[in-house]
């Protein structure tokens, strides 16, 4: 009589799950490389425009969502309360911050601007829409472009040392883009050394018809609207307001070699 017994069915399958298991293990230690994870980098934000600094590739892009805010410290920059770091948070299709300490403050207005807390990063100007009075400067460049001092909406001033010699530079940003001039103009300019140098010169003649200059302009308002340094690099932004969008344009554009260069445009 054979006494050997018989392994029941059961435990049979259960060595084939496991010699399997073993395998699979054994395979995704030998060939599974585990993916670089992408950084959030510094990121700049504002009521209508999120962009991203790739510290690796050492540019910006407007590939970012929203969504992937999630309690990242940032410095706030408001009217009122000029430099703050806050946790931002994105919830019901908007931003909020909160301190710290997760106590939450209030949702975003839409005057603000915020970039990611890091010592490399530097905010040399905010530009929170303080129009100035025409002086000798303006008159000048008018002049010498046949344009009229009283063809003028938008005039912002401000200086910083842009190419790093430890001297200021002052930059202006004038405009009549959204008027009802036969003329019309969007201008920035630096002034260094009593010298000129224009960053952006449009003029031209207003052809819009009457049925829709409520609805659009010939060409956009420009303005310099931040300058942030980044591992000593400066960055101009360059915003550009078109009459009936509901958003602006960006040009982000460095100074080097003794001219502007533009290093990124982003569209609506």
């Amino acid at each position: 009589m054979d006494k050997t017994k018989k392994i029941p069915n059961k435990y049979k399958i259960l060595f084939v799950i496991l010699f399997i298991y073993i395998i699979c293990m054994i395979m995704y230690m030998m060939f599974y490389k585990e993916e670089t994870p992408i950084t959030l980098d510094y990121v700049y934000l504002n009521s209508e425009s999120i962009l991203r600094y790739d510290k690796q590739k050492k540019e910006w892009t407007d590939q970012f969502l929203l969504s992937d805010i999630n309690g990242d410290i940032f410095d706030v920059y408001t009217k009122e309360d000029k430099k703050t770091p806050y946790k931002l948070y994105f919830q019901e299709k908007n931003i909020y911050y909160y301190s710290l300490n997760d106590k939450p403050i209030k949702m975003m207005d839409d005057n603000w601007f915020a970039i990611t807390k890091d010592d490399d990063v530097k905010v040399q100007y905010i530009n929170f829409f303080h129009n100035q009075e025409i002086d000798d400067i303006i008159e000048d460049v008018l002049f010498s472009n046949d344009l009229d001092s009283s063809m003028v909406d938008i005039i912002y001033q401000f200086s910083c040392d842009i190419d790093s010699d430890g001297e200021t530079e002052s930059f202006y940003s004038i405009s009549n883009a959204f008027s009802d001039d036969d003329t019309l103009y969007s201008m920035i300019f630096m002034l260094d050394n009593q010298t000129i140098t224009y960053l952006k010169q449009e003029i031209v003649d207003n052809q819009i018809s009457e049925e829709v200059e409520m609805m659009t302009s010939a060409i956009p308002q420009t303005y310099i609207s931040n300058v942030i340094t980044i591992n000593d690099i400066n960055y101009l932004f360059v915003q550009k307001d078109y009459k009936g969008r509901s958003k602006p344009e960006y040009e982000i554009y460095v100074y080097q070699n003794n001219e502007f260069k533009l290093v990124k445009n982003i569209k609506e």
